[in-house]
């Protein structure tokens, strides 16, 4: 690896899962729900959208 490579990328840490070179964008949700009878409107997710 070259000096200017090293310098570019330096403090930043492969993830290591999956060692990506570039930060990943995990799409994930958790929602929390008190009962399962309480309709809250629309959650916007696969369940459905407004």
């Amino acid at each position: 690896m070259q000096f200017e490579t090293r310098c570019v990328h330096v403090g930043v840490d492969k993830d290591s899962t999956y060692l990506s070179a570039t930060t990943p964008i995990y799409t994930t949700s958790t929602f929390r729900w008190d009962d399962l009878k309480t309709n809250r409107g629309s959650d916007y997710t696969r369940s459905g959208n407004p």
